[in-house]
């Protein structure tokens, strides 16, 4: 991953210009492949929250470089807007449960955010701060794929600027939950590539009506259960699909082993979301081998 995000950035760098402005949409890029369904293509992991362990807090880049080390993950993370308008990764706007400190990110400067410090899942202190979008985007140039969560309050004018300075273009999916919002970010970036819950037949041909170019979508189809015609579906139009494990199955896998996964992703998932991300790695890594070649 790193080695072919490397050189889509190199080309990049052949444009002298700085200032945001829209990049051409090319015809294929590295994430635009990853995106693309093909049936032999190998299933992938999205890490929700980047991936948090003990230790490590969700929404951290500290986290975000630590989960790489289990292999070519998609790094799903928070977006949120403080009261000054910058743009920071945190799931909760309360920021009690993740930080030291107390309040709103959206009542918080920019300032105010940069002097605390993040909790990990279990509420243990770290020296982690708050990451900001432009870190981050910076961090991910080479590197990693993004999936940009955005939060409530944070609209295209926020995030398409974000990603036009960074030129991230070639490393993020932005996550929206409604045809709506899918209507509103083609409007300002039909570049950009999507994720957006699709959950039923009728879901997808919603989807399909705006226009988007199905080679710049991925459909959440669910979390804990989902729709078997809806992936059948996406695959004809050659749209990957993401499927949530968060909760029951992600436990199951911490006690039986990464085989739990198997029965989704025969059932026409592409791409694990899920808070146990060695287990997930390993089954997406795994599936469709034989078992003297998974062995390896």
């Amino acid at each position: 991953l790193a080695a072919v995000l490397a050189a889509a950035f190199l080309t990049a760098c052949d444009d002298p210009r700085t200032d945001p402005v829209p990049v051409p949409a090319p015809a294929d890029t590295p994430l635009l492949a990853e995106l693309r369904f093909d049936p032999d293509a190998p299933r992938r992991v999205s890490a929700h929250r980047g991936g948090p362990e003990p230790g490590y807090p969700e929404n951290c880049l500290a986290t975000f470089e630590h989960v790489l080390t289990y292999g070519d993950v998609f790094i799903e993370c928070d977006v949120r807007r403080t009261a000054d308008g910058g743009l920071v990764f945190m799931h909760d706007d309360e920021l009690d449960r993740t930080t030291d400190g107390h309040g709103r990110v959206s009542t918080s400067t920019m300032a105010e955010l940069a002097k605390l410090r993040l909790r990990d899942d279990e509420g243990a202190a770290t020296s982690y701060p708050i990451p900001t979008v432009d870190e981050v985007l910076e961090w991910s140039r080479g590197k990693a794929w993004l999936m940009l969560d955005i939060k409530e309050g944070v609209s295209p004018s926020d995030v398409v600027p974000a990603v036009r300075r960074a030129r991230a273009e070639d490393r993020v999916v932005v996550i929206l939950y409604t045809v709506g919002d899918l209507k509103r970010y083609l409007e300002a970036a039909p570049d950009l590539a999507y994720s957006v819950s699709t959950r039923s037949p009728k879901d997808v041909q919603a989807v399909l009506a705006t226009g988007a170019d199905p080679r710049r979508l991925i459909a959440f189809i669910g979390a804990g259960k989902f729709d078997k015609r809806v992936p059948v579906l996406l695959h004809e139009h050659g749209i990957r699909t993401i499927f949530g494990t968060f909760g029951q199955l992600d436990q199951r896998a911490e006690t039986e082993g990464a085989g739990v996964y198997d029965e989704v992703l025969e059932a026409g998932i592409d791409v694990l979301a899920t808070d146990s991300v060695p287990p997930a790695v390993e089954a997406a890594r795994n599936f469709g081998r034989t078992p003297a070649a998974a062995g390896h």
